[in-house]
């Protein structure tokens, strides 16, 4: 059973699950890179992959960028749409991951 500790303050965490709600609440999201496999620094950046039936708009990537920057996180959030990556990149996404929502 892999550990699914997220490397986020819990303060951090509800913060992201908070635009994720409000932006894109029908997909389903999950932290990769360093903050799910333990290896993130204090201000390693976040990587979000996030997952609708359709791809996200261009509108949609937007809201969520902005949200993620103007929000109190001290860290750079990056958000990849599965639906727009390849299938390399979702192997490694599904591998190494942890559900946010």
């Amino acid at each position: 059973m892999k550990n699914e500790r997220i490397d986020l303050r819990p303060a951090h965490l509800k913060i992201v699950r908070a635009i994720l709600r409000a932006h894109v609440p029908e997909c389903r999201a999950w932290v990769f890179g360093s903050r799910a496999t333990g290896t993130a620094k204090q201000m390693s950046d976040l990587d979000l992959a996030v997952e609708k039936p359709k791809p996200l708009s261009l509108v949609q990537l937007g809201a969520l960028a902005e949200a993620f920057e103007e929000s109190e996180l001290p860290m750079k959030v990056d958000v990849v749409d599965l639906a727009q990556a390849s299938p390399s990149f979702r192997r490694i996404v599904e591998e190494h991951n942890r559900r946010v929502q």
